[in-house]
């Protein structure tokens, strides 16, 4: 019997203690939105902190979100725009605005995000929305800017400056409220305006080139200048600083960082090659190092209005809060990019993951605490692979091959070394290697903790494909084109006999996947990304037995429990389902908000892991699916 299990109980392994089967929708510390339609997470367009900083708005594709800064808990969904949300603004303590290219600017409740007002611009959406230091007048930009007089409810006019020069980029008040600075840009060219807020005309405007960066244009803390960045000759790196009065070029200095940033107590916050940096007067206080994979130098940073938290828009679709206090990024125990493998301890009580941050990390099943994190070392010729509760690298250089098991810390030269064509892993202890010589193929086989050698396969072809091995079989494929006939049937190697065993005809649209543990099964996936995936099983005892079962979106993550009785697989919009090997669903399960790239079972089958594009790897117990 199937279920649907969206709230059945899980640990969501990412960093604070949490009880099973207690979690919110989002979980702790997890900020992050849905995915798109092809699983991948949407980039966070905006995001903006509450009054009392501690509220958190964000922006990813066509929802903003409100979440809780000290516990990550997920307080409200603002949902109704039918295009990209580019901006939010807390206009209130109490009331949130978002913009987008739906061409609207939206009112809602901070608190139970019902929607209390809408207007719309005219133009091609909205990128930008501003606030004036009375809290009564809003400004949307557009091609131009539209303004909103908040108490009213009332669009009070259109702004357009002659000529316009693209969208706008950056819109922003001065201190005391006189004056609006607007950034507008196409590619290159760039105009900055300033405009009278009494009678909105301009007052003036300059224009200049921008390369590859981030566009902005701000006011001094004393309103007195405004600043914006600029390309010079050679491609150098500016910022030009206007008077704000008469719009007379004062100075174009060397860009010290990116965008700058005001801080309540009177500093100055950049963002220069991967460090915060923190000045006041000109003169630099501290720097904060930044981890690569939690910023770029061309988001846009913003400050809680405490001057404590940091966070950035135009990145990936997770919130990441830095204590300007500490320094410490928020959340603390966290990948910060895809998690790409996980598998667990073999007595079942640790899983362990591996992520694009280029980082391990080792979870208690228990209380889903992070109990140890490695770094591991760049090197272009790697191959990663965790099974088992192990973490193997291996590194090919100078023409040899070595297996690095990362946890303990040691180092296995492969026996007859070698540097191979093509390289897989199997599901427990082998990794196999191919070797091209005069027309002919040899596949080795090394263990992965001795390096012995354990098996030498030739294969009369020229240039095979490696796809799988087991403790039997290797499989190969002739490659399109290697063959008059193009065949695309799969050839199952006997290692220890060295012959030809199985010949499996691979119909189009189908793609092979690999062994079950127990290699029993033989699984492909069927379809197109276009289209409902499906994965089969084929009995390799009796080939003609086959079972096949269905995903709800695009196919992305298959594996089976060791004794070969349970099938999980998860797909491009997060879900996650478990199935018996005789194709029965036993449970459908909810809880990723992007694609699921990795599935691992315990070794006693009690325990499910999913981990993927939303950088989080979740556990789900038996109880759920059975």
């Amino acid at each position: 019997m199937s279920q649907h299990a969206a709230s059945s109980p899980r640990l969501d392994v990412f960093g604070d203690a949490l009880p099973t089967g207690a979690l919110s929708r989002c979980g702790t510390h997890r900020l992050w939105h849905p995915p798109q339609e092809d699983g991948l997470p949407y980039e966070l367009h905006a995001v903006a902190f509450s009054p009392d900083s501690r509220r958190v708005v964000s922006a990813t594709g066509p929802t903003a979100r409100i979440w809780d800064v000290e516990d990550g808990r997920e307080v409200a969904v603002l949902s109704g725009h039918v295009g990209y949300v580019h901006a939010v603004l807390y206009v209130s303590g109490t009331c949130i605005a978002t913009a987008g290219s739906d061409q609207t600017v939206r009112l809602w409740d901070a608190a139970s995000g019902a929607e209390l007002r809408r207007w719309t611009v005219p133009g091609n959406g909205i990128s930008r929305l501003a606030l004036s230091p009375d809290g009564r007048t809003l400004l949307a930009g557009s091609r131009g800017f539209a303004v909103l007089d908040l108490e009213a409810g009332a669009l009070v006019r259109c702004v357009q400056p002659e000529g316009s020069a693209g969208n706008t980029s950056a819109l922003s008040f001065s201190p005391d409220g006189a004056r609006v600075v607007l950034l507008e840009r196409t590619f290159e060219p760039w105009r900055v305006c300033v405009y009278d807020t009494t009678t909105w005309t301009m007052q003036w405007s300059a224009t200049g080139e921008l390369y590859e960066r981030f566009a902005w244009a701000v006011f001094s803390a004393d309103g007195l200048t405004v600043s914006c960045a600029h390309t010079g000759p050679g491609f150098r790196s500016a910022v030009r600083t206007y008077d704000a009065r008469t719009g007379t070029l004062l100075e174009e200095a060397h860009d010290q960082g990116g965008h700058p940033v005001s801080l309540p107590d009177g500093g100055l916050l950049r963002i220069a090659h991967g460090r915060l940096v923190l000045s006041r007067g000109g003169v630099q206080e501290r720097t904060l190092e930044l981890h690569s994979a939690t910023y770029s130098g061309s988001w846009e940073p913003a400050v809680s209005p405490d001057g404590r938290w940091v966070t950035f828009a135009h990145g990936p679709a997770t919130v990441l809060l830095v204590d300007l206090h500490t320094g410490a990024t928020r959340p603390e125990h966290a990948h910060r990019d895809w998690v790409r493998q996980a598998t667990f301890s073999e007595d079942g009580t640790h899983l362990l993951t591996y992520s694009q941050d280029g980082t391990v990390r080792r979870w208690d099943c228990g209380s889903g605490r992070q109990v140890e994190r490695r770094r591991l070392e760049e090197n272009d010729g790697r191959f990663i692979h965790l099974r088992d509760g192990r973490v193997l690298v291996g590194d090919s250089k100078r023409g040899t091959m070595f297996i690095h098991d990362v946890l303990a810390d040691s180092k296995v030269d492969l026996e007859d070394a070698f540097s191979p064509y093509s390289a897989i892993w199997s599901e427990d202890r082998a990794l196999v290697g191919t070797m091209l010589f005069d027309g002919e193929s040899e596949v080795l086989v090394n263990d992965t903790r001795t390096g012995r050698r354990l098996w030498t396969l030739v294969i009369s072809a020229d240039w095979p494909e490696l796809l799988a091995v087991s403790r039997r079989f290797i499989v190969t494929r002739q490659r399109p084109g290697a063959t008059e006939s193009g065949s695309t049937a799969l050839h199952f190697w006997d290692v220890e006999r060295g012959t030809l065993s199985l010949e499996l005809p691979r119909p189009k649209g189908v793609r092979s996947r690999g062994f079950s543990p127990d290699g029993a099964w033989f699984l492909f996936e069927e379809g197109s990304q276009a289209v409902t995936q499906a994965v089969i099983l084929v009995d390799l005892a009796c080939p003609e037995r086959r079972i096949r079962v269905e995903t709800r979106a695009r196919l992305t993550a298959v594996t089976v429990s060791r004794d070969g009785r349970l099938l999980a697989t998860g797909d491009a919009l997060g879900e996650v389902r478990v199935w018996s090997t005789d194709g029965a669903l036993l449970g459908a399960f909810e809880g990723h908000r992007a694609l699921v790239d990795t599935l691992a079972f315990s070794p006693d089958g009690t325990l499910l892991a999913s981990s993927g594009a939303d950088t989080t790897a979740l556990i789900w117990p038996r109880s759920a699916w059975s």
